[in-house]
């Protein structure tokens, strides 16, 4: 009855502990998968003098990341004369998925990365 106890505890700790551990692995393989697109779209921009707003411009997600995310949406700015063109990439979670809490990732042309849209229910 002791061993089912201290079992019991053990797995109290262990279980939550194990499921941040995936949520920050899965966030951190989303981070690096934003940071290669933007890296892209400094590229694209190096050649075209304009930001590509098309996702078939881009690699396609891997498939760690298409479990918990949605596709990203590329958002960019290039038509008005005078205007710096500018970029936003943005990976929402899927709803229900296990990244649900964890709010959505956005990189943009000015080089922040955030982390937004926190469920505050």
């Amino acid at each position: 009855m002791i061993a089912v106890a201290i079992i019991g505890i053990l797995l109290s700790i262990a279980i939550p502990s194990y499921k941040d551990y995936m949520i920050r692995g899965a966030r951190s393989a989303a981070q690096t998968y934003l940071s290669d697109l933007a890296q892209r779209q400094e590229l694209i921009f190096q050649d075209a003098r304009a930001y590509s707003s098309s996702t078939s411009d881009f690699p396609t997600m891997p498939a760690d990341i298409t479990s918990r995310y949605q596709d990203p949406n590329i958002c960019s700015n290039t038509s008005a004369p005078g205007v710096p063109a500018t970029y936003s990439i943005t990976l929402k979670p899927i709803v229900g998925g296990m990244m649900k809490n964890d709010g959505d990732l956005v990189v943009d042309s000015k080089g922040s990365r955030k982390r937004i849209g926190y469920d505050d229910w």
